[in-house]
């Protein structure tokens, strides 16, 4: 039977109509000893409504929290995950030590990358160790290691080309990192945990839409997971992992790749995919005030380079380019620019009319990579 929740102010008139009914007590009045006892009870009683109803709704899947939540985890065999490194291994060809010219091994005659070599950003933080000795011939310029971050936590994450800094002493060798590394993890939050709690009926059957979100978003550093069925024909699905840092790492495909294997139907081939790339070009002639020094003038144009390689960089999975947003970057770039003209938009490698591009909900724009330079100021 149910509890009708009553406030202390309820409780206590219920208690003062009682024993006036009963003739026990008449004509209270705030600061009569009666009156103050049986304000005394109500705030008792009131507590003890407050607790039963916090303890009755925290037995709920829906609103329980911390260790209650952890109990219900383990009634399901599911524990509440950790904080985790980021990490980046050498076949996924992400982070790599290489020079710009010659070979490695003669900058490193030992011909290998020290496992005990740490590698950071230019703040110094984080900082990344390399997992193994790492061995190359004597020919190759460049070559790729495994990574994890000293620390664990979302603050481990870092994006393309933040690496920078090695501690091998070694002068023209250098490091980078060709794509994000954003697979640390925060310790998951009660919202989370529950949401894993409520699929753990669905996704032990397997084979459904629930287990096969549940397999891929597992995965550290998975922001989102779109499942479209019968995108090849009766029998296929089409699953497309959206990452925290947009790129979809080989590593991040693999393990999707592997999960889903897990939880398949039996027929049924599933493609599993990071976001579609749009390549883009822009280039964009800048007209200056007579007051700019033409010393000054390519420094600033290297800025605006970088500023609308930023904007890239901040779009999401799906997000328009807004072609404004671009130009205000730019003016806001140096106060001697008076104007700009946009001489070259491509997306996709086709001209566009200057106008905000929308792509698809799956594609997301990055400069076109098969072009050395695709974003250019004049």
């Amino acid at each position: 039977m149910g509890v009708l929740l009553k406030n202390q102010e309820q409780i206590h008139r219920a208690i003062i109509n009682s024993l006036e009914a009963e003739g026990v007590l008449t004509d209270l009045a705030p600061g009569d000893t009666g009156y103050v006892l049986t304000q005394s009870v109500a705030r008792e009683l009131a507590d003890v409504y407050r607790s039963t109803d916090l303890n009755t709704r925290l037995a709920y899947l829906s609103n329980s929290q911390g260790a209650l939540l952890d109990l219900w985890g383990a009634f399901y065999g599911l524990t509440r995950r950790n904080e985790s490194a980021a990490t980046a291994s050498k076949d996924s060809r992400n982070v790599k030590f290489y020079v710009n010219s010659g070979t490695l091994a003669s900058k490193l005659p030992s011909k290998q990358i020290p496992g005990s070599s740490t590698i950071t950003t230019d703040s110094d933080s984080p900082v990344f160790r390399v997992l193994a000795n790492t061995p190359f011939n004597d020919v190759v310029s460049e070559v790729f290691v495994s990574v994890a971050s000293n620390g664990v936590g979302t603050s481990q994450r870092v994006g393309k080309s933040a690496l920078t800094t090695h501690n091998l002493g070694v002068s023209g060798v250098l490091v980078t990192n060709l794509a994000a590394i954003s697979n640390a993890s925060a310790v998951e939050t009660d919202d989370q945990f529950r949401a894993r709690i409520s699929d753990a009926l669905l996704t032990g059957v397997t084979a459904n839409t629930a287990s096969l979100l549940e397999a891929v978003n597992i995965i550290p550093g998975v922001a989102e997971t779109r499942i479209e069925p019968f995108a090849n024909g009766p029998g296929t699905v089409r699953i497309t992992a959206i990452p925290v840092a947009n790129a979809a790492s080989p590593d991040l495909i693999f393990q999707a790749a592997a999960n889903l294997e897990l939880v398949r139907g039996a027929g049924t081939k599933i493609d599993v995919r990071g976001p579609r790339f749009i390549p883009v070009e822009i280039v964009v002639l800048l007209t200056f005030t007579q007051q700019v020094p033409e010393g000054d003038k390519p420094g600033i144009r290297t800025t605006a380079v970088q500023a609308i390689l930023g904007y890239l960089n901040v779009l999401r999975v799906g997000q328009p380019f807004i072609v404004n947003e671009m130009i205000q970057r730019i003016m806001d770039v140096h106060e001697g620019i008076l104007d700009l003209e946009v001489r070259c938009f491509s997306f996709s490698r086709r001209p566009q009319i200057i106008a905000n591009f929308q792509p698809a909900s799956d594609e997301l724009l990055t400069p076109d990579p098969l072009m050395d330079e695709p974003i250019r100021v004049l």
